[in-house]
């Protein structure tokens, strides 16, 4: 029964992955913001249809992710944030990376596989941060403590029309990881700024709480791994095991 589930998923990827290779080329990307249409790892990174094409959970709420475990709160980074704003003169960042989104406001989901994002965009001006989300993530725990943290809600697909009437003087956005039709959205009042997200750099830098987080989880995957080796060396003799079962058996371990 496992085999033949295993069978569907694998073709319901690879009919994914025909789809996915006829729409990359119906993408027009413009190469002022970085992109280039001749390079497929650029296609592939920065497309947003691509990304939700391997969505694997589109359903699961957000989840916060605890201050104890993060070290700072969410208003402590949007504080930084802004403070590394101010010194380059921007007035907004745009985030669409969803790992920096998800440690800005100390929120975890299960959109990705393997990846505690939530597929979500973020705006953080000097005056106001705005979560773009579909509302079915959004929990009524969820919605409180965003509320605590004064950041307002809005719908995933309400973000193209937002920035089109944005009318802030300048916004941030890194051509690396920002999709064209984004970029394309942004209100041509508004003065883009191409470069770095300051975010990059600012959770770069662990605090003594991640630290601590960090040595606990590669101690117990180290004690998986042990008992998995342990396992391996009394089972391979057996001639019985394959790749895919002994990949199970590390998955059960860990």
């Amino acid at each position: 029964q496992k085999d033949k589930s295993n069978a569907i998923e694998e073709q319901h990827f690879l009919i994914q992955i025909k789809v996915l290779h006829l729409d990359l080329f119906r993408i027009i990307l413009d190469d002022t913001v970085g992109y280039s249409e001749n390079n497929l790892t650029d296609l592939i990174c920065h497309c947003d249809r691509i990304r939700m094409f391997f969505q694997c959970n589109a359903d699961a709420p957000a989840f916060i992710y605890d201050v104890k475990y993060a070290g700072k709160s969410c208003g402590e980074k949007v504080a930084a944030i802004r403070t590394e704003l101010k010194k380059k003169g921007i007035f907004a960042l745009f985030l669409s990376s969803l790992d920096e989104i998800a440690w800005t406001l100390n929120l975890r989901g299960s959109d990705v596989h393997c990846n505690p994002v939530i597929v979500s965009y973020l705006l953080v001006t000097q005056d106001e941060v705005v979560y773009f989300i579909s509302p079915e993530k959004i929990t009524q725990e969820v919605n409180e403590y965003l509320q605590e943290q004064q950041v307002s809600l809005r719908k995933y697909d309400e973000a193209e029309s937002f920035l089109n009437s944005f009318t802030g003087e300048n916004i941030l956005i890194d051509p690396k990881k920002t999709n064209y039709a984004i970029y394309s959205a942004i209100n041509p009042a508004c003065k883009v700024v191409r470069g770095e997200s300051p975010v990059t750099l600012l959770k770069a830098i662990r605090n003594e709480q991640e630290i601590a987080g960090i040595h606990h989880a590669m101690q117990r995957d180290g004690v998986a791994l042990v008992k998995f080796l342990k396992w391996l060396e009394a089972s391979v003799l057996s001639g019985k095991e394959t790749e895919l079962s002994v990949d199970r058996k590390l998955h059960e371990f860990r």
